[in-house]
């Protein structure tokens, strides 16, 4: 999460130090010299926003755009001969959490202002950039896209990121590393040079550098003391108190200053500089020992001061014990497969330390309520609390071999209410009420025709428990693709979210996908509208939970780009929305196109028992849209007929 005003510094008092590179040259330079291609280690977070800009985010989750944009990313380092390595953050840290919550909290008042910007109609390209937010679940997306469909090298953390970074550059020879953190310029990192991703240019292939010799050699410094350097200004995350490295500062700089944040950089870090060119030369132990006497005023937090220091420096880890449990064995299957992103990575903090996180998306908190249905305008009933329940039922299958469900409790950091995230909500998990075979049969690669019935058994009796063997047979008649939107909207009509008529609007978005290019999708004009924006939220975050529940489950479908590339674009559902409220009929919001006639008609099918069971009756809501299965039906089997 960086050095304090590290970066500023480099930009504006050190210019030699912190310049343009084409990317093409550096990768040439590498193959001349070793015969190799370059490769480049890729903060992936740090893209998101860079990936995600311009997209009309208020409206919801841009699919066809955002994974065009990566597809391209990725070509265009593979063009000039770059392989990129992806290493994507789990759970924070506990260290890390603090900062964490302390960003979503300011997240979220960035979200309040985005609101209070908007008006109902408010057409979303014409919002500030500062009021566009990422859409909810970028990340579960983003991270199966590049590891399943675009086949790249993907790692997902245990540790910090940015450790894990710095020992993958120590065990292979990289080039450079693609992120906006200054925790690296500090770091350990041998040879390899760090690359702002914040300043790419992709139509150049350019970006800027932060060459950290030339930063120890304007320092006075030598290189490896950096990472005192970079524990001594502060970091974000630092386990130093601010107050004791602001007496510090205070200490070392030629003028008084009232506080830390008053000294400027110029001032600053010369004189941190100052200080560690005077320290004796002795081992780095000994040296730590005397920075934590010096600045404390005795070695209580030496602890603290050695973990920060060596946060920096590249240490080697023992290899992982061999498992004498067999819930050891589990954990050591989940840390594979969090690792190698074959499930999204909440699955592994819930299994290995019972907490969830979920990240501030585009709600207005201060309208939750626990009153809220489908036509109630005025509140709303946030994501993370639409999606709970399932949440529950998916810690029933991963904890149910931890021991008693009922001593069991998992910790949730999540967005639901203005106080979010000052506290964390404590709940219960609710044990499967189908046969479980167990964690590591369901994750093993056995192809039997039992263990797979077994997976959708357990993967739709969390979906609801309303759905019958009988109806079990039903879903796995549906295409692939169908069924993990399938099962969002039949989750979301349980949960009382959504009436028939948005379901409709939403089932018809799915069906006529396919008729729209992403150049179509990017003319369409965005305007906000409070219900249909929040059911845009909703949606995509429960269709990712689904998509873990499928991970924990061991994939009843396999994962391929159809589960991945999800098929409700959000800005053509603000066009079905509008037409369903404009009373269009099923065949219009369709297209009038037979295909899409078939998918409606496929998903409506399964849907049938959440709706509820008389489909024989004429509907006559107030929007007017017809919707009697029957007759919808026989449409269709005379427009295939013909």
């Amino acid at each position: 999460m960086g050095v304090r005003g590290l970066q500023t510094f480099m930009e504006k008092y050190c210019p030699t130090a912190c310049y343009p590179v084409y990317l093409s040259d550096l990768a040439e330079k590498y193959k001349i010299e070793t015969g190799n291609d370059a490769v480049i280690v890729v903060d992936t977070q740090s893209c998101y926003f860079t990936w995600s800009k311009g997209l009309d985010s208020i409206v919801g989750l841009d699919v066809q755009e955002l994974f065009h944009r990566i597809r391209k990313f990725v070509t265009s380092f593979e063009e000039i001969g770059v392989k990129l390595v992806f290493f994507i953050g789990g759970l924070n840290v506990e260290k890390k959490r603090k900062e964490w919550l302390r960003r979503q909290r300011n997240n979220l008042r960035k979200v309040y202002a985005g609101f209070d910007f908007l008006e109902e109609g408010t057409v979303t390209k014409n919002v500030p950039e500062e009021h566009n937010r990422l859409p909810p679940a970028v990340g579960v997306f983003v991270s199966l896209f590049l590891k399943h469909i675009l086949n790249c090298e993907v790692y997902c953390t245990i540790k910090e990121c940015d450790e894990e970074i710095v020992e993958y550059v120590h065990k292979h020879e990289c080039i450079g590393i693609f992120a906006q953190d200054s925790d690296f310029i500090v770091s350990d990192i041998r040879q390899s040079i760090v690359l702002a991703s914040q300043r790419f240019d992709q139509g150049r292939m350019a970006t800027m550098m932060y060459d950290r010799e030339e930063l120890a050699d304007i320092l006075r410094i030598r290189t490896e003391q950096l990472a005192l350097f970079g524990i001594l200004l502060g970091t974000y995350t630092n386990t130093i108190e601010q107050e004791n490295l602001t007496n510090f500062h205070r200490s070392i700089c030629p003028v008084y200053f009232s506080t830390w944040r008053n000294i400027p950089y110029n001032i600053l870090m010369p004189a941190v500089a100052k200080y560690i060119r005077e320290l004796p030369d002795k081992p780095i132990d000994e040296i730590l020992k005397l920075i934590c006497v010096e600045i404390f005023g005795d070695e209580s937090s030496l602890n603290s001061i050695e973990r920060s220091y060596y946060s920096y420096v590249f240490q080697e880890t023992s290899a992982t014990a061999n498992p004498t449990t067999k819930w050891s064995q589990i954990l050591l299957e989940a840390e594979y497969r969090h690792r190698n992103f074959i499930v999204p990575s909440f699955i592994w903090g819930v299994v290995n330390d019972q907490v969830f996180e979920l990240s501030a998306t585009f709600e207005d908190l201060r309208r939750a309520s626990g009153d809220n249905g489908p036509n109630n305008q005025d509140v709303i009933i946030p994501s993370s609390t639409v999606t709970r329940l399932l949440r529950r039922r998916i810690y029933g299958i991963l904890l149910l071999e931890y021991k008693h469900l009922d001593d069991v409790e998992v910790t949730e950091w999540c967005g639901e209410n203005i106080d979010s995230y000052n506290e964390p909500v404590l709940v219960k998990p609710v044990a499967p009420i189908v046969p479980h075979p167990g964690l590591l049969q369901l994750w093993s690669s056995n192809d039997d025709g039992r263990l797979n019935e077994m997976k959708w058994k357990l993967f739709l009796s969390c979906i609801s428990p309303n759905i019958t063997t009988t109806g079990v047979e039903k879903w796995r008649t549906l295409p692939d693709d169908l069924v993990p939107i399938s099962a969002t909207l039949f989750y979301l009509l349980e949960e009382k979210f959504m009436n028939e008529d948005e379901i409709n609007a939403v089932i018809a978005t799915v069906a006529t996908h396919s008729l729209y290019d992403r150049k179509e999708l990017n003319n369409i004009i965005g305007r906000y509208h409070p219900r249909r924006t929040h059911m845009s939220v909703v949606i995509t975050r429960t269709y990712s939970m689904v998509i873990s529940l499928m991970g924990a489950c061991g994939y009843p479908v396999p994962i391929s780009d159809k589960l991945i590339c999800m098929k409700f674009e959000a800005k053509l559902f603000q066009i079905k929305y509008k037409e369903m409220k404009r009373n269009k009929s099923i065949e219009e919001l369709c297209d009038n196109n037979d295909m899409c006639m078939n998918i409606f008609n496929q998903m409506k099918g399964v849907l049938r028992r959440a709706i509820g069971d008389d489909f024989e009756r004429q509907r006559t809501s107030r929007r007017g849209v017809r919707s009697e299965w029957s007759n919808l039906e026989g449409k269709f089997v005379r427009m295939r007929a013909s």
